[in-house]
């Protein structure tokens, strides 16, 4: 009993280990077919084909990466849940995120996977704020009865390095979906600064994730903020 219990921890060592210095591959990625939609993942959730997920051999489950298609340049980042096998494929996306970088007609793309750091975050966000493809957002409105003059809540779009993009931001939500949108400074452990993109003021938390769930086919990464 004794050498199983030293084998199975001298295994979960050098898995640990793996992840740790993982850093960037290349290789092929598909996505899952709608049959799998509603059904189980390796990581107990529940596959849904509109969240930004991914199933991948051996990274932690959580694990957040950057995947970009190498014919196009497009990027998504999604959040590690399944287990695939590693002989074929590198990852397998949701349908959200092959969507995302435009290989749903392809069905199998040669990808870079990248582990997110904060560094690789906010070079993503920047891109998404530079880059003039918000689809069908672009002409999306909130009802006025939506936005409440009582602030309980709001929703972060991001955390930028710099105030010039964070001017940017905000006006691009402001005038994308026609709410009023702003940013505060705030200090990092190591003493950057970061500026908080926040958009929307909501009476309830419900409020908040009806605007949330329009948000987020733009801004995945997006969440609700709530206000002492």
């Amino acid at each position: 009993m004794r050498n199983v219990v030293l084998i199975f921890l001298f295994s979960a060592i050098a898995l640990w280990g793996n992840a740790q210095t993982y850093t960037t591959e290349e290789g092929l990625a598909t996505f899952y077919s709608n049959k799998f939609h509603g059904r189980k993942t390796s990581s107990g959730e529940v596959y849904r084909k509109t969240k930004l997920t991914a199933a991948h051999p051996n990274l932690p489950f959580g694990t957040e990466v950057k995947v970009t298609n190498i014919d196009n340049g497009k990027s998504v980042i999604v959040r590690i849940n399944d287990r695939c096998s590693p002989r074929r494929i590198a990852i397998d996306l949701s349908k959200a995120a092959a969507a995302k970088i435009d290989m749903i007609g392809a069905g199998m793309k040669m990808v870079r996977i990248e582990v997110v750091t904060d560094s690789i975050k906010q070079s993503y966000l920047a891109q998404e704020i530079n880059t003039d493809s918000t689809g069908a957002d672009s002409t999306a409105t909130l009802s006025p009865n939506l936005v409440s003059s009582e602030r309980n809540f709001s929703v972060q779009v991001a955390s930028v390095a710099t105030l010039k993009n964070a001017n940017r931001l905000t006006s691009h939500l402001t005038s994308t979906y026609n709410v009023v949108s702003d940013h505060k400074k705030v200090k990092t452990r190591r003493g950057r600064s970061l500026y908080k993109v926040l958009v929307g003021a909501f009476s309830s938390r419900d409020e908040a994730s009806t605007f949330l769930s329009l948000l987020k086919k733009t801004y995945p990464t997006a969440f609700i903020i709530p206000f002492k």
